[in-house]
């Protein structure tokens, strides 16, 4: 048993329309004088979705033992209404045993309502697509269970589903957000049935309209040209199909120049009166990689194509150079040996 704490809105309150559990935004509960630490919001942007308050914990159960409650909330011009109830816990994995017992729409009846929907003569139905994956957790259902208030075949996993209606009392179905009732909750045999049927790692079946079905396996769902209906993100389609090949652009000089590295002479200086000899200096390693690197950027610039010429059409013919002069003939002097001498021009 446990003492559970309710609060609604007092203004039209009725006693023939139910209320939304709601808790004044600023709040304080006290019961004999230790205060209450429990969440008074709920689920954000969604009514009803607050639960009542355990003061269970707090109370002293003592013969002829008085217990105090206190409730103050303020920064509100809206009235309250508190009460106190002695309740009975009974635990999600409860109700789930009830569900899988009492209530059960057999498979034969399902089938014969597939038929029913898809008699119609002007409606050529089609397959649909069945998801044997809870809408909500995304795992592979063990209870199937729908509502009966719900015109779809589509099944969610009923042991999920209660442990959410603990956690936040929303009652709307997973797969169409319609409000369900615990009463209204049935397993589905049909369901059940698919899932006995097929291996665990099955994801989905086509359903005909005649109630036949079929596994739908990862290579079916590929089309002819090799596609697949799975969708795709958006950032799939960018640069998925274009492949550049981009060169290798590391420059490899065929002709690389290497000297061997050796030991300059003891002194550098000659001794005085001797010849002068040249000292030639070898090519560091740092020398030798910018020399590599000025052929290479070489190499790349006379690669490159050469841009077109540009043409002044603002010039005129007056603007020409003059004309440059004519060549002055050389004259070259020959003697022979009879000390006769002879020109001749170029």
């Amino acid at each position: 048993m446990r003492l559970l704490m309710y609060c609604g809105a007092a203004q039209g309150m009725s006693p023939y329309s139910p209320v939304d559990i709601a808790f004044p935004n600023q709040m304080e509960v006290k019961v004999n004088e230790d205060e209450i630490k429990s969440n008074f919001k709920g689920l954000k942007n969604k009514s009803g979705s607050t639960k009542p308050a355990d003061l269970t914990q707090k109370i002293r159960a003592r013969a002829n033992y008085p217990n105090h409650m206190t409730v103050t909330y303020a920064l509100t011009s809206r009235r309250y209404a508190f009460v106190v109830h002695m309740v009975q816990y009974v635990s999600a994995a409860t109700l789930t045993e009830r569900i899988r017992t009492a209530n059960i729409i057999p498979k034969d009846r399902v089938i014969a309502e597939m038929q029913r929907a898809n008699a119609d003569p002007d409606i050529e139905a089609t397959s649909t697509r069945m998801s044997l994956k809870d809408p909500v957790s995304t795992i592979r259902i063990t209870l199937p269970v729908r509502s009966t208030v719900c015109t779809h075949t589509q099944c969610f996993d009923g042991a999920m589903f209660m442990q959410l209606v603990e956690q936040a009392p929303q009652w709307n179905c997973p797969v169409c957000n319609k409000t369900v009732t615990f009463q209204s909750l049935c397993v589905d045999k049909y369901f059940e049935d698919i899932l006995n049927r097929t291996p665990k790692s099955v994801e989905k079946v086509d359903v005909e309209p005649d109630g036949k079905w079929k596994v739908i396996r990862e290579e079916e769902e590929q089309q002819s040209n090799g596609t697949t209906n799975k969708l795709r993100a958006s950032y799939d389609d960018d640069f998925d199909d274009d492949l550049v090949e981009v060169p290798d652009l590391t420059y490899r000089p065929n002709n690389t120049l290497q000297r061997e590295w050796q030991p300059p002479p003891a002194t550098l200086l000659p001794p005085f009166g001797a010849l002068p000899y040249a000292v030639h200096t070898p090519l560091p390693s740092s020398r030798e990689q910018s020399f590599a690197q000025s052929v290479a950027s070489s190499a790349r610039a006379g690669s490159k194509r050469p841009s077109g010429a540009v043409i002044d059409l603002t010039v005129s013919d007056d603007d020409d150079p003059p004309p440059r002069p004519a060549k002055r003939p050389m004259i070259t002097t020959t003697w022979s040996q009879q000390g006769s001498q002879s020109f001749r021009s170029t």
